[in-house]
């Protein structure tokens, strides 16, 4: 990727394209499982570094490609997460999922922080992606019930629900950072997927913190007016699934 000893302005050099390219081939390719998302975000590691060194517009990477990394650890075998062979299989195979939906959040904190310190609208993420991620962790809940003896179990699920939690406060965060950007505009697709993430942990105070969002949710909406808040029967139905 270093451009050549004596090359003029001319010369061909990579650029954001470029990477761009070979990110969302290693993103989406059928590679061994983890292979993909990781030469991935290395490449996107690489590319962060050639533009902090040069300055260059054309070296800069954008939102656009920090959520395609991002959504391709969630999409592995490992972010998809669950396992029906017994239930060691399943315990192993929902913290393998949690840590692939923890890599993509690391993702968008990088990014998150990289737009605040610059102000650079390119670097603004899109809600759907925090969505995708929250519904991973929603994946990656264990099977458990109380006096079962599960106690990773219950712990487990208690980070689970408040990451994604936290995803979701993120979201609003940066809305009012940008100013109201729609692309990062809290939705009840968002707010129904932190429902369903409580609602999926089995733990008691699961279905009071999904409650408590939907009251949230509902408050928003009366105070807004805004259609894309107002909880529907797939969120009402969400929460009272939970208790």
């Amino acid at each position: 990727t270093d451009q050549p000893a004596g090359c003029t302005s001319n010369c061909v050099r990579p650029n954001s394209v470029t990477f761009g390219i070979v990110i969302s081939a290693w993103a989406r390719s059928n590679a061994a499982d983890l292979e993909g998302p990781g030469r991935a975000e290395f490449w996107l590691s690489e590319m962060a570094k050639r533009y902090a060194l040069s300055g260059n517009p054309t070296d800069k990477p954008t939102a656009y490609i920090f959520c395609g990394v991002a959504r391709a650890w969630i999409a592995s075998k490992a972010g998809k997460g669950v396992s029906s062979r017994g239930r060691l299989a399943a315990s192993a195979a929902n913290t393998a999922g949690a840590a692939a939906a923890m890599k993509a959040d690391r993702l968008l904190q990088l990014l998150e922080r990289l737009r605040l310190q610059t102000g650079d609208g390119d670097l603004t993420p899109d809600v759907e992606t925090y969505t995708r991620v929250i519904n991973a962790y929603g994946r990656s809940m264990r099977r458990w019930r109380p006096g079962g003896g599960d106690r990773d179990g219950e712990a487990h699920n208690g980070r689970v629900g408040e990451r994604a939690e936290a995803l979701l406060q993120r979201v609003w965060t940066l809305y009012r950072q940008t100013g109201g950007d729609r692309k990062i505009k809290p939705d009840k697709m968002v707010y129904g997927s932190v429902i369903t993430c409580w609602g999926k942990s089995g733990l008691p105070q699961g279905p009071v913190r999904a409650e408590a969002l939907l009251r949230q949710m509902e408050d928003e909406y009366e105070q807004s007016g805004d259609d894309d808040l107002k909880p529907d029967a797939i969120v009402y139905t969400s929460l009272i699934k939970a208790w």
